[in-house]
């Protein structure tokens, strides 16, 4: 394996991250592996990690996804680092390395904030307040915020439930900070919120191409047809169904 041209992985590396368990001690290595690497070899190993996603054997996609995974903030790799790879990936033509490194969603959020009348016209401080402590009746009205402050004390509310999470991985409108922080908490691993937040358009492209490897063959049937979607991440999606048909 070569990782010149983008097409393939390089094959110690692949050797390397095959040989570790799968999970975050693999993910951690591909972030050091990354962060060792010049930026357009590192632009260029993410492109073939996608590449290898969709279309190579299972042990293969393991480590791309390892590799996709590594990107992450708090993986250890410096946000100029990354700023760094983007910039490469863009002025390499990488379309799927650029995407997973994007900054921007598909589609953006206008400005401002519409949910806050129907939140009461409360204070931004007595809305993240009430989201620690409310009833069932708030915790319904709350769910409907569109300040990820807010999201982010709801989503640590003991009371909440998938329903209203996925209220919010579904809304569209969304802002990318709000999907973001429901992608990181605990109902980020639910196979339906991460169904929801990979096919709502307003997510940023990194996370849904992140989230398509745990998703179900349905759904990824359906969003290889959804016009509304990012190209790029259609095609992933239609790869991922064909593998596992």
């Amino acid at each position: 394996m070569t990782g010149g041209g983008g097409r393939t992985l390089p094959g110690a590396l692949h050797r390397k991250l095959a040989a570790l368990p799968d999970g975050r001690i693999r993910e951690r290595a591909a972030a050091r592996a990354l962060a060792a690497m010049e930026p357009a070899f590192a632009a260029r190993t993410l492109e073939a990690a996608l590449r290898s996603a969709r279309l190579g054997s299972a042990a293969e996609a393991g480590v791309a996804w390892a590799l996709c995974q590594a990107v992450q903030p708090g993986m250890g790799i410096p946000y100029e680092q990354l700023a760094e790879i983007y910039r490469e990936a863009r002025e390499g033509k990488l379309l799927a390395a650029a995407l997973l490194l994007a900054p921007l969603p598909h589609r953006v959020a206008p400005e401002g904030n519409p949910s806050a009348a129907r939140a009461g016209e409360m204070s931004l401080g007595h809305r993240r307040a009430l989201a620690r402590t409310i009833s069932p009746e708030v915790l319904d009205r709350l769910a409907a915020d569109a300040d990820a402050g807010v999201v982010r004390e709801l989503l640590r509310n003991p009371r909440l439930t998938e329903r209203e999470v996925l209220r919010l991985a579904t809304r569209r409108p969304a802002r990318q900070d709000v999907l973001e922080v429901i992608a990181a908490s605990r109902f980020g691993q639910r196979t339906a919120v991460r169904t929801a937040l990979a096919r709502n358009p307003y997510c940023p492209p990194g996370i849904a191409l992140r989230l398509l490897a745990h998703l179900p063959p349905r759904a990824l049937g359906e969003m290889a047809e959804d016009a509304t979607l990012h190209p790029e991440i259609q095609r992933l999606a239609a790869s991922l169904h064909a593998l596992g048909e």
